[in-house]
């Protein structure tokens, strides 16, 4: 549900988090934020139950509908770097302070943006080598920021470890490796939104 409230509110050109900061003034809202869902638990255990009732006659039209939208999730993140040529990626595993990239939706999305000729880097200190799938196309680890010495004109912040809260990951620092039109798009609203505008970022969040 979600994902498809975030979808709309792309297309009105209004921002998820602010919609969730004014319900949450509501004395009994309960938050639930999007994301590009990976591992097993809701990407791929919820097919087990659906291809059980699709056995027993049974057609699960509202668990379908839901695994439908979250994989378009992808799709939207890609099309915000239509116009950009490289992509610094921070984190790849399927979701934060975990090593293992199995089942992550940075895969299927480093593909698509690579199928669109993008170059595409990646920065995951914590990702173990062992839990990846098989070879992803243009996927390039490095184990830290620092290494990198060329400019980039896009950033997804994918997996926000507690990591990336150190100084060589800051904002400001991201800055010095990026393009003066660079977008940040920061899936789950890791940094803060005013100061990533302030040093120049077009800031997007799910």
């Amino acid at each position: 549900l979600m994902n498809e409230l975030s979808l709309i509110f792309d297309k009105v050109g209004i921002s998820t988090r602010d919609v969730l900061e004014a319900a949450g003034t509501k004395w009994n809202f309960h938050k639930y934020t999007p994301g590009l869902v990976g591992g097993h638990c809701i990407g791929i255990d919820p097919y087990y139950l659906t291809h059980k009732a699709q056995q027993l006659g049974y057609e699960p039209e509202v668990i379908l509908a839901g695994q439908k939208v979250n994989e378009k999730m992808v799709d939207l993140v890609a099309s915000k770097f239509r116009t950009k040529k490289n992509i610094l990626i921070l984190g790849v595993t399927f979701k934060e302070n975990v090593p293992d990239m199995r089942n992550s939706k940075a895969v299927e999305l480093i593909e698509l943006l690579g199928r669109q000729g993008k170059q595409v880097i990646c920065v995951d200190p914590i990702l173990e080598v062992k839990q990846t799938p098989v070879p992803v196309p243009n996927l390039r680890i490095l184990p830290e920021e620092e290494d990198l010495n060329e400019k980039f004109d896009g950033v997804i912040i994918f997996s926000p470890h507690d990591l990336f809260r150190d100084e060589t990951y800051s904002l400001r620092n991201l800055k010095s490796i990026c393009m003066d039109d660079s977008i940040i798009f920061d899936i789950k609203g890791f940094y803060n939104r005013t100061e990533a505008e302030k040093l120049g970022f077009k800031y997007l969040t799910l």
